[in-house]
């Protein structure tokens, strides 16, 4: 008994390994393509390897783009760096509360 496959299925298959493995050689770089309305066409492989997401940070640094996955909104992007600073919202609070109250630094 032939088992068959779907040649579609196939050939999904063979690029996205390629696309893989050509990921996985850091000489090779992908193509992105611009539009003439300004739109930046990503290789699928470019965004498996990066996981998820719907915003990228943009950056130049020495001539080059550098795209870097970024939280869907600010605030997301607040709260994450206010845990990795070890604060709590109640510290947030604390400090804003402060701020309104008129006080100074000592200066």
């Amino acid at each position: 008994m032939a088992y068959s496959v779907p040649r579609n299925a196939l050939q999904k298959y063979a690029t996205e390994q390629v696309a893989a493995s050509r990921l996985a050689c850091p000489e090779y770089a992908m193509r992105a393509r611009l539009t003439a309305g300004n739109r930046l066409t990503l290789p699928r492989a470019a965004l498996t390897a990066v996981g998820p997401a719907d915003y990228f940070d943009v950056t130049a640094e020495n001539g080059r783009l550098v795209l870097t996955p970024a939280p869907a909104n600010r605030a997301d992007a607040a709260r994450a760096k206010l845990a990795g600073l070890g604060l709590s919202e109640a510290d947030v609070g604390d400090a804003v509360e402060w701020a309104r109250s008129g006080a100074s630094l000592g200066r």
